[in-house]
């Protein structure tokens, strides 16, 4: 690409501090070491951090003094946290605030968030910088874990009675509670509450859904392998009419076999639009992903919604009543923070992490027997003729050819590529090469949820994971709908 077309090279620090250290001055030299090793030529610097404490005050200054852009996030109103920094210090939290980049209001949260802040914070970073103590305990060391389990390296300053000493970690390394393997997790949600009571009217309309999705899709898949299959036999009907001596009535057959195949294909496609029923299998496997992702967070006191009325219109009578369904539920039971991240973690992601496993692996032994087939064919009809060719500049007729070499020279060069076409047909219906690639990461970006969830110590938090969850599972059933949706 050309340079003037390429985008900057962009490196944003997050920092989460202490509300006290012991020696402001040392913590600033510190921080002013780390930020010069980070400048390099062609990288533009960006720093992100709350502040709400002096030794945000500390870094910010730093920052600033460098002239590297902040984008300050703010917990709280301005006039709420001015309360933090009496004196002098109010004076120099006005000024940064002035002379910040950018100032962001975050939502309202909780009291005692300031680990959903951090999160926050890691979401936007590409690296943490952190202020800790020797233990890494507490809210910083859950920030740092959750920063090295979503992929950021993480710089951690720690106060010492030697000085400022230096620890740094990389993507999925400690922290305060590295958690890595499904079944550590698994271990560390606990065990689920009892499922929630659903509405009975929506559990069969889920269920009608989703059976009449599943039966109705491979009849969809069946249809236009069929098609490509006809095709197929019929250039086989014709490869043998021309390769090899036959009688009249042979010749008639395959004729006819021929015309039936291409008639058949035809009747197959039509039928196939007639009946619309790749849209309406879409339809119908939407409204089930939709219904279970509200069964899946039915006991959330927050109403996740992946998909508004003006997203999909199409669903509008699906929303409305998952709304009617949830307002009017008799005797709804409140539970605990904990408990719904173990009902979530393991009846939803675990659930789907498996589902996904299963299916990638399915591709995978689908794609290593059809694709050495496929190539085998390939080279085949290429090998034969070139043969061919080199035979008929020899011979120079095509009648010195006997039934063996008119099987091989002709026959082979004309099937063989309509069988590959076959199976690269039965390939990109079924869709195995992205199936196996797209559900090896569907299952790693479970997995990734599930650590989010893990460490996650908020509902606002915990609601924020479930919906990008959400949004994932969805978007795979989203991305066929929107293609088939207006052809």
């Amino acid at each position: 690409m050309s340079p003037a077309f390429d985008l900057p090279q962009i490196y944003i620090i997050g920092f989460s501090g202490r509300p006290v250290v012991a020696d402001s001055g040392a913590i600033a030299k510190a921080l002013r070491g780390e930020l010069e090793k980070m400048k390099s030529p062609g990288v533009q610097l960006l720093a992100i951090s709350p502040l709400v404490n002096e030794t945000d005050l500390v870094f910010a200054d730093e920052v600033i003094g460098q002239g590297i852009p902040l984008v300050i996030l703010l917990p709280q109103p301005v006039d709420q946290l001015a309360a933090n920094f009496p004196g002098a210090a109010g004076i120099e939290f006005s000024r940064v605030l002035v002379q910040a980049t950018r100032v962001e209001m975050l939502s309202p949260t909780p009291l005692g968030t300031a680990l959903h802040l951090g999160q926050k914070l890691v979401d936007k970073a590409d690296m943490l910088l952190a202020l800790g103590d020797a233990a890494e305990s507490g809210e910083t060391g859950e920030i740092i874990s959750y920063a090295t389990n979503r992929g950021r390296a993480v710089i951690c300053l720690q106060e010492t009675a030697q000085g400022v000493e230096r620890r740094a970690y990389q993507p999925g390394e400690g922290g305060a509670r590295p958690v890595v393997g499904l079944d550590e997790l698994q271990k560390a949600l606990g065990e689920p509450p009892p499922a929630p009571q659903i509405p009975g009217d929506l559990v069969r309309y889920f269920e009608q859904c989703d059976a009449q999705a599943t039966g109705t899709a491979p009849q969809v898949r069946r249809y236009v392998v069929n098609i490509v299959l006809a095709n197929a036999v019929a250039s086989m009907a014709g490869a043998v009419s021309s390769s090899f001596t036959h009688s009249a009535e042979i010749g008639t057959f395959l004729t006819v076999m021929k015309f039936g195949c291409i008639f058949l294909g035809l009747g197959i496609f039509a039928m196939l639009r007639h009946r619309q029923s790749q849209n309406l299998w879409l339809k119908l496997r939407l409204k089930a992903e939709v219904c279970r992702s509200a069964i899946a967070t039915w006991n959330s006191r927050q109403i996740i919604e992946p998909l508004s009325i003006d997203e999909m219109p199409e669903l509008r009578e699906l929303i409305q009543a998952l709304h009617y369904y949830r307002a009017t539920q008799p005797g709804r039971v409140e539970i605990s923070l904990e408990a719904f991240k173990a009902d979530y973690g393991i009846r939803r992601l675990a659930d789907q992490y498996h589902y996904f496993h299963r299916q990638a692996e399915s591709a995978s032994r689908i794609s290593a027997k059809l694709t050495p087939f496929y190539w085998f064919l390939s080279a085949s009809a290429l090998l034969t003729s070139g043969a061919s060719l080199v035979f008929q500049s020899i011979y120079h007729q095509h009648n010195t050819f006997g039934t063996w070499t008119n099987f091989i020279f002709n026959f082979i060069p004309i099937v063989a590529p309509a069988l590959a076409s076959w199976i690269l047909a039965w390939e990109a219906i079924e869709a195995v090469s992205r199936k196996k690639f797209r559900f090896a990461e569907m299952e790693r970006l479970m997995r990734g949820a599930m650590v989010d969830l893990v460490h996650s110590h908020s509902w606002d938090a915990v609601h924020d994971v479930v919906k990008r969850a959400e949004k994932l599972l969805l978007n795979e059933v989203l991305e066929w709908y929107s293609f088939v949706k207006y052809k």
